[in-house]
């Protein structure tokens, strides 16, 4: 192997390598957009729960007050 065609399959090699680095870098780049988009739809959720519970709290609240107030009316 002549050096020419040395340097011509390392240049090559080190094209391929830079090629394969882009695409990771792209990969990894849309990796982080998707995990962004998922925890925003996590903290939407969790905000979710949080109101919903919340409610059940309140109203589980006002069926032990009533419960309550007819048990003592009795």
């Amino acid at each position: 192997m002549t050096d020419h065609q040395l340097l011509e399959a390392i240049l090559q090699k080190v094209t391929a390598i830079e090629k394969d680095q882009q695409a990771t870098k792209e990969e990894m780049g849309i990796m982080k957009e998707e995990m962004g988009l998922m925890k925003e739809e996590i903290g939407s959720v969790r905000s979710e729960l949080k109101e919903e519970i919340g409610s059940v709290r309140s109203e589980l609240k006002e069926e032990i007050g009533s419960v309550n107030q007819n048990l003592k009316k009795k």
